[in-house]
């Protein structure tokens, strides 16, 4: 079967490089691009500052218990769960990966954990791959049971489509002129419960924590759940 040289491929790579497309948004938008970002908040309302997800990260459970033996730090960790996929506009877009970004803004460190796509989750009290739920019920429905599978509480959700990178790649190519000719259709390549001023404070807020440099890793495992102590020692929430 042809396959077309200029569409990107799926896989863990287009994963991975969902976190530069955060930092690079965020930097765009401060770099003299706030008015054309905001018109594009406005006129993409229902990719960026979806309510769904919103409602998702807002209602989650987070009291999540310690597993035995661990103990916390104390430490201020944001957690963001990036999703690929392969068309964030279309009806019922395909999971293609997932990935936690753990950022420990206490301890000025960043770690990037690589999620199964089969990874076993439990929703409605069934148990269920993440990959099935995603496509039974929508990145919304995905963010409470990653949550309790990993014991870290979701901060915010990004879900990324193939035109994205393209697009990303065509900003960066072009300097500021690239980004502002790309950036309307870059957020509409795009869902997240971040609104653009969120967007906007991201370089900020991610400065010293060592994301650029992090590497993906897979994530823990014992058998086929979560090792939820070496995931949080993983990504500052417990001590090791």
């Amino acid at each position: 079967m042809y396959e077309r040289p200029d569409v990107p491929k799926p896989g863990r790579h287009r994963t991975a490089v969902a976190v530069a497309v955060l930092v690079a948004i965020g930097c765009a938008l401060l770099a003299g691009l706030p008015a054309l970002w905001r018109l594009a908040n406005e006129t993409n309302a229902s990719t960026l500052a979806d309510g769904g997800l919103r409602e998702a990260v807002a209602s989650q459970d987070n009291t999540l218990a310690v597993p035995d033996g661990a103990e916390p730090t104390g430490n201020d960790v944001e957690t963001f769960l990036v999703l690929t996929v392969d068309d964030v506009r279309a009806d019922a877009p395909a999971l293609q990966g997932a990935e936690l970004l753990c950022v420990d803004h206490t301890a000025k460190d960043s770690r990037r954990v690589t999620l199964p796509t089969d990874l076993a989750v439990t929703s409605g009290g069934a148990a269920i791959t993440l990959a099935d739920l995603f496509d039974s019920r929508g990145e919304g429905a995905c963010v409470a049971p990653v949550s309790a599978a990993t014991g870290l509480a979701v901060s915010h959700v990004v879900e990324l489509d193939g035109d994205g990178w393209s697009l990303f790649e065509r900003a960066v190519a072009g300097g500021v002129q690239g980004a502002a000719q790309a950036g309307p259709e870059l957020l509409s390549s795009l869902r997240t419960d971040m609104d653009t001023g969120q967007l906007m404070d991201l370089p900020d807020s991610l400065a010293g924590t060592g994301v650029s440099a992090a590497e993906p890793e897979p994530c823990p495992m014992v058998g086929s759940e979560v090792d939820r102590t070496a995931l949080g020692v993983l990504a500052g929430t417990l001590r090791g």
